[in-house]
């Protein structure tokens, strides 16, 4: 087991979830109540087809965008939705500042790239901390961000 300095999961807005789980039972609802959704045209096991396939995909974005692990140790910063992971050695990190989210910058929530260039691993609104490496800059939501910053620049600084 690890020792990390700083470990967060935090999970993604209700709403969100409510917004993935919800076209799962209305596709569910077309395939076994067929009767209400009837569509002579089209043969039922290529809608069927489609249908199974748009909830496979729907539950591989609930799986991985659920929630966002945020792992520090004094080696590396580790932050992940599910298979989707990043890992920044300390040593490439130059600045790490607090910010609030703005919609407006990443339009939306999970893994998303900023007008300002910069990719933003958001689980929900709030505040969070903007990481510029030498390469390029994160911005990940937290519910700690004075913690997680505090705990980065006193690495930095070593």
């Amino acid at each position: 087991m690890e020792n990390y300095l700083y470990q967060e999961n935090q999970k993604v807005h209700p709403l969100m979830i409510v917004v993935l789980i919800l076209p799962v039972f209305v596709i569910l609802g077309v395939i076994f109540f067929p009767e209400f959704f009837d569509d002579k045209n089209e043969p039922p096991f290529v809608k069927n087809l489609v249908l199974g396939l748009i909830i496979v995909i729907e539950i591989f974005i609930l799986y991985n965008f659920y929630q966002l692990k945020i792992r520090l140790n004094n080696d590396f910063l580790q932050f992940s939705f599910g298979w989707f992971k990043k890992k920044i050695p300390i040593f490439e990190i130059k600045e790490c500042l607090i910010q609030d989210y703005k919609l407006g910058r990443y339009g939306g929530y999970g893994i998303r790239i900023g007008f300002d260039k910069s990719i933003g691993y958001v689980a929900r609104g709030g505040r969070g901390v903007k990481i510029n490496t030498s390469k390029k800059n994160y911005f990940i939501s937290t519910d700690r961000p004075e913690e997680l910053s505090g705990i980065l620049k006193n690495l930095i600084r070593k």
